[in-house]
Formats: structure tokens, sequence, C-alpha cells
């Protein structure tokens, strides 16, 4: 395939003067250009804060409809079925979601709420769409608000919080309420010392799981990266680009300015047997002088060893993404809201 990347394995020390990190770093090669299908829907969707695929529905995620959080469409016809998810602190009302925190994961949506995160599904019956609230968990105390949430079983949870002791990704036991680190932050892949609370904001990701592996994987924006962990929160493979040399970080203050960094991957999503997401690979202020009809961002695919198996350019821009069992990519444009757009990865 013309995207194949060459691959150098390589363990880099620097000055974080932290242990060294085992990783793969793949020359970045020129992407397959790939032509989307358009599948015209019967409601627009005005507004998108995520999209998700579950069984036969495509969700999309509005949030700034407070009647309805969730649009449903068929994922068969791409027919709209309705809308669900009150905004509101009644039964199975949904009072103040992070959707930054948003992932598809076990059991169904997973989302972050004030100092709690729950598990919703959704019911398709005759009378229209369903939302099924779970029970809500408890955060632990030191987890106030989780920047990235995902849901492995009944019993454990994936948080990414701030914290001052360099810890990536707490594993939380949501029985007991507790947690215990499952990975720390890869510091020697800085090119700079960094504090945890910089690291905080460095090491921001999407979180996407295989269930039938076992398997969840960080896909991050601030570095062209992908990590693969273990359910038991051991990292399995890091992968990079060799295009991380092109981001620098600007420190103000003590934090760090991500509006002046290379933004790298945009949205993340998964299923067993890839992992997909969207790549820009610029800042935000080179992309102020892109007309938006002419921006493109291209999607990185990889495999669950974390391996980079295809990369494809859109012939539109698009935002967000999901991905089917079925290995179809589904996709929104903000150029055109009354299309839900789709490629089947074919490798």
């Amino acid at each position: 395939m013309k995207n194949i990347l060459t691959a150098l394995s390589v363990a880099f020390v620097c000055a974080a003067c932290s242990p060294p990190v085992d990783f793969t770093e793949y020359g970045k090669g020129e992407p397959t250009q790939i032509e989307l299908t358009a599948h015209a829907l019967d409601m627009a969707i005005l507004y998108s804060d995520g999209l998700f695929v579950r069984d036969s529905l495509i969700i999309n995620v509005n949030p700034q409809n407070r009647n309805s959080l969730f649009d449903i469409f068929s994922k068969n016809d791409f027919r709209y079925l309705g809308s669900c998810g009150r905004i509101g602190r009644g039964p199975d009302e949904f009072d103040f979601v992070n959707t930054n925190s948003m992932q598809m994961g076990y059991g169904g949506l997973a989302f972050a709420e004030i100092n709690t995160y729950c598990v919703t599904d959704f019911l398709v019956s005759d009378g229209g769409i369903q939302v099924k609230k779970g029970s809500s968990t408890k955060m632990p105390a030191s987890c106030p608000v989780a920047n990235s949430l995902l849901v492995l079983s009944d019993s454990t949870a994936v948080l990414y919080f701030e914290n001052d002791d360099d810890v990536e990704f707490y594993l939380h036991d949501r029985t007991g309420n507790s947690i215990r680190p499952a990975s720390h932050y890869p510091k020697s892949l800085l090119p700079h010392k960094m504090s945890s609370a910089q690291c905080g904001t460095l090491f921001l990701n999407d979180l996407v799981l295989s269930q039938s592996k076992r398997r969840f994987a960080a896909v991050y924006s601030q570095l062209p990266m992908i990590r693969i962990f273990d359910y038991g929160g051991a990292c399995l493979a890091t992968s990079l680009l060799d295009t991380r040399s092109e981001q620098t970080v600007t420190v103000k203050d003590g934090s760090v300015v991500t509006s002046a960094s290379v933004q790298y991957y945009l949205a993340a999503a998964a299923n067993d047997s890839y992992i997909c997401a969207l790549y820009l690979g610029r800042r935000p202020e080179d992309m102020r002088e892109v007309a938006m009809v002419d921006a493109r961002m291209e999607i990185h695919v990889w495999n669950w060893a974390g391996e980079p198996v295809a990369t494809y350019l859109p012939d539109r821009l698009i935002t967000d993404l999901a991905l089917g069992d079925d290995n179809t990519i589904y996709a929104l444009s903000p150029l055109d809201d009354s299309h839900v757009f789709t490629y089947k990865i074919a490798l």
C-alpha cells in the first residue's frame, strides 16, 4: 500500500531525566486519497460534539439542545429515529455532562457528570428511542474531573486526570471506589523537563478499547502518538510519527499554551480490528489562513499492536468520526449538515 510507513525502533532519553520509554517511530508517508460516500439524512445534524455507533444506531451528541442531548439515526438506512437525553436532575436526565470525557466502552456510552460518571445505552421500540441511563459511579475523591474516561467492565474504568504524581492513567475500582496507578507519563519523550501539571496538558488524549482483545489505546492531541495498554494497565506498545520534531511547547505562567502548539489527533474511534483517528498536524493559527472548503484532515489507522496500517486523505473536511464493527468509518463534515459520510476500510 502507498501509505505503509517505515519503522525505526528506538529508546530515547532526554532532558526530562525520566526512565526511557521503548517506542517505535514511523516516517509519515503520503496518504491515500479516498472518496467518501454521502448518505442523505431526513433531519440535519446542526451541531456535533461527538459521533458514535452502537449496534444498529448512529448517535450524535448535541449538548446545545437541552431537551435532547442525543440525536439517533439508523445505521442501516440513515433514517432519523428520534432524540433523547434531557438535561436536568430527574430520573434518566443528565446533569452537567462533560462531553470531553464521553466515549463508547463496556455497556454503552460512558461520560462524567459532577463528581460521578455513568454508562448510558439506547433502546429502540415502537414508541421511539429510549435512553437507558445506568447507575452513577462516584468519582474517587482525588479525581473531581476526568479529562478522559473509559469503562472497561462492571468493576473497572480508566481515568485520566491532573495529579502531582506523574501518573498518566489510573484504574478505578468501581465497586470499592479505590484507584491505583496504571502508567506514568512518558516524560522521556519530551524535549524539556516538564512538571506534572504541564504533562497533564501535553498528554491529553482520547481513549478507545477492544473488548475482545482486552486492550485499550490512548491517542494524543499534542503528540503524534498512540499507546496500547492491556486491561491491567501495562503498556504494550508506543508508536510515534517522526513529525513530532515539528512540535514546539510554549509555557506561559507555568501553563502550556496549547493554542501555540501543533495539534495532531483530534478524534479517535475503534473496533476489535482497528483504531482510527483524525490527524491535523498543524497549528490553529496556521488553519486561520485556510478556507474551510480547502481544509482537510487525514485519517490514520492502526492495528491493536500499535502498528500503522493505513493513512487516508478524504475528499472533504471531516471533524467527527466513528468506526463500525464491519470496519466502516462514519463521519460528519462541517460543510454539509444533511449527510453522513462513510468509507469502508479494506486492508
